[in-house]
């Protein structure tokens, strides 16, 4: 990983550990998902970029997604757990972000591409 990836990585992480604290559902201990420890930011660019949940939902994208976390294929049904985790831990955060940005200030600095996987 590039240093202005993981530094993004870390300032989103921070951003998203408050917002979950404040609203009384915190992140005990990061996600796993096949085995892997689930890279939080790089799942919330990559469906923003789609349009958000609700456009990958729609648009039966979720198989993309997973594919593009480059997380090994260990479970059954990978799209609807990537699509869980992402209810779980991103979506609320999801509509603050939206919401700010209709309001016109936002939380969410610029999102940083990851690097390419190996």
């Amino acid at each position: 990983e590039d240093d202005e990836y993981k530094e993004a990585r870390d300032a989103f992480l921070k951003q998203l550990r408050e917002f979950m604290d404040e609203r009384g559902s915190p992140i005990e201990k990061m996600p796993l998902l096949g085995g892997h420890s689930l890279d939080l930011y790089r799942l919330y660019k990559t469906v923003k970029e789609i349009g958000g949940m609700n456009e990958v939902s729609k648009l039966l994208k979720w198989p993309d997604v997973y594919s593009q976390m480059n997380i090994p294929v260990t479970e059954a049904t990978p799209a609807a757990d990537i699509k869980k985790a992402y209810r779980k831990y991103l979506y609320p955060y999801e509509a603050y972000d939206d919401a700010q940005k209709k309001m016109g200030s936002s939380p969410e600095k610029e999102l940083v591409e990851p690097p390419p996987p190996p």
